[in-house]
């Protein structure tokens, strides 16, 4: 004797299929999602602590900065400025290749609006 399915009964093999697939889809949809989760928050966290960083170095350079306009206006010898000013200098070198050689300082970049020893 051969069954033969109802429609009821094929309608509710095909819901029951639907909702494995659906759920199965559900599930990769919210690990896909966790893992660029992960990775977006992982480069976030990367972000901030160069951002710190550069910070940290621009702090160092604008006392240095500071140091040599102090010493300057003291009248210190030249000796001693072109040495702080060579620092400077690489100190600015630096922070230029941290940013893929962009000027920073609109005033001091030669050849790009300004960026460089100006010396």
């Amino acid at each position: 004797m051969n069954k033969t399915a109802t429609p009821v009964e094929l309608h509710a093999q095909l819901a029951s299929i639907m909702e494995v697939l659906a759920n199965a889809a559900v599930a990769e949809i919210c690990e896909l999602v966790d893992n660029g989760y992960a990775v977006l928050h992982l480069e976030i966290s990367r972000g901030h602590k160069e951002n710190e960083s550069l910070r940290r170095k621009l702090r160092l350079m604008e006392l240095k900065v500071a140091r040599v306009s102090a010493l300057r206006s003291a009248g210190v010898g030249s000796s001693v400025f072109a040495s702080s000013r060579a620092r400077a200098s690489h100190l600015g070198h630096e922070l230029r290749r941290h940013h893929g050689g962009e000027c920073l300082d609109r005033g001091s970049c030669d050849g790009q609006g300004g960026g460089g020893d100006p010396s």
